[in-house]
């Protein structure tokens, strides 16, 4: 049996004091409560203007006492802490508060598929199926896995991957294998799509399986900041193969992310549900990625709906194991490395200084797709299947418009075979 699971992200237990306000404004900062979850109790992700200096958020903090989080970067400024009543409101009536949103808890859920063999490399390159590359796809850009960390060691990466930052206190490496999973399907020597690209593991999961909202904003941050000193001459692209119900804070560091040029993509998610249910995959200039499988049918537990970008193989993929070994795992966690994938490989191939930026990418992606091709597509779903264009070099379209606005890790099971 295949297991998908949602992991839970627990609350921050802070302290909650009272804080003064200098200036208020004419009306409260909006409260926004995620739908559809249990959230963890007075704890808050307090979300500054974009325009505000960090020694503002470094005032409102220190009249917080307690373990609050400050969370500060080129994609999101603000904090995360326990609140009182009192401190709530002085905050939101501050000037320079955009919003305050509940810090939600995440739940489990399942589905059950059949494992079977390899066949998602040849879907994306050629339409019969065997899979055509150039050998230097990938070269040159970095794609950052933000999960639950990357086992850099195994020579399935050729030395092109490095676990470079973890948000888990006291915990660095991969244990769970989710994460390395992941950057087998991106680019592995024998299960990569993109072969060559460097493969950057950013965890944010612990060793459990949990995690928490504001480490996933935490770690967009640390992207923007951290992409600035690496050579990534062709473009960086960044893997989400998580998902939380709606939670404006992460959209909006997903949207700020893009804007930097950096091309995000993460899962629609496993409960043959609405795809706009989810976030960061609601976004708009996120790339969505629901699931197909071997018999070219919609994967039937796949999410679906206006907000899903584009289908790629997610059913019986072959990926790498924490030992170096053979994985064959499903789920929508395995659908959007292939799009990662692909997007490094597309990157690669252009000359010096022509790499795209997100929404040129997403565009040219789109594009390239086969249209029509897949069987048991819900209404209101792209019927658009991941091609890599054979090597083609870029004609830049029109960026794509896509609407909606709306995370739980798709977890590879530790047994051989599962759903993710």
């Amino acid at each position: 049996m295949q297991l998908s699971l949602f992991f839970a992200f627990l609350p921050l237990v802070l302290a909650s004091p009272s804080a003064t306000v200098k200036a208020k404004r004419s009306s409260p900062a909006p409260l926004l409560v995620p739908r559809g979850e249990v959230v963890a109790r007075d704890s808050y992700i307090v979300k500054f203007n974009d325009d505000v200096s960090s020694s503002v958020v470094d005032e409102a903090v220190r009249q917080v006492p307690g373990d609050v989080q400050r969370i500060y970067g080129d994609v999101f400024k603000g904090f995360v802490g326990t609140l009182d009543k009192k401190t709530l409101s002085s905050l939101r009536n501050r000037p320079e508060v955009d919003f305050v949103e509940v810090h939600g808890i995440l739940s489990e859920t399942r589905v059950d598929t059949q494992a079977g063999a390899d066949w998602g490399l040849g879907s994306t390159s050629t339409r019969d199926d065997v899979f055509t590359f150039d050998n230097s796809g990938g070269k040159g850009t970095c794609v950052y896995i933000i999960d639950s960390g990357l086992k850099d060691t195994l020579e399935e990466f050729q030395g092109n991957a490095e676990q470079v930052k973890s948000f888990v206190r006291g915990q660095e490496t991969d244990v769970t294998g989710h994460g390395t999973a992941i950057a087998g399907v991106i680019g592995s020597k024998t299960y990569g799509v993109a072969k060559h690209a460097k493969l950057l593991g950013v965890k944010i999961v612990n060793d459990t399986g949990q995690g928490q909202e504001a480490d996933l904003i935490k770690a967009f941050n640390f992207v923007a900041s951290d992409a600035k000193k690496r050579k990534c001459p062709k473009g960086v692209i960044v893997n989400v193969s998580l998902a939380c119900n709606h939670a404006e804070n992460v959209d909006r560091a997903a949207a700020s992310l893009t804007n930097l040029g950096i091309f995000v993509v993460t899962g629609a998610g496993n409960a043959h549900a609405d795809a706009c249910e989810l976030s960061p995959g609601s976004e708009p200039s996120v790339c969505t990625v629901a699931s197909t499988n071997r018999k070219k049918r919609f994967a039937p537990w796949s999410n679906w709906g206006k907000c899903v970008n584009i289908l790629a193989p997610g059913e019986e993929i072959k990926t790498v194991d924490l030992d170096g070994g053979e994985l064959v795992v499903s789920g929508t966690s395995l659908a959007a490395p292939h799009v990662a994938g692909v997007a490094a490989y597309l990157q690669g191939l252009q000359d010096k200084g022509a790499r795209m930026n997100a929404r040129e990418l997403m565009a040219h992606i789109l594009q390239l797709a086969t249209k029509n091709a897949i069987g048991g597509v819900p209404y209101g779903t792209p019927n658009l299947l991941l091609f890599n264009g054979g090597g083609a070099k870029v004609q830049r379209p029109e960026s794509p418009d896509r609407q909606g606005s709306r995370w739980a890790l798709f977890r590879t099971s530790r047994a051989r075979h599962g759903v993710a």
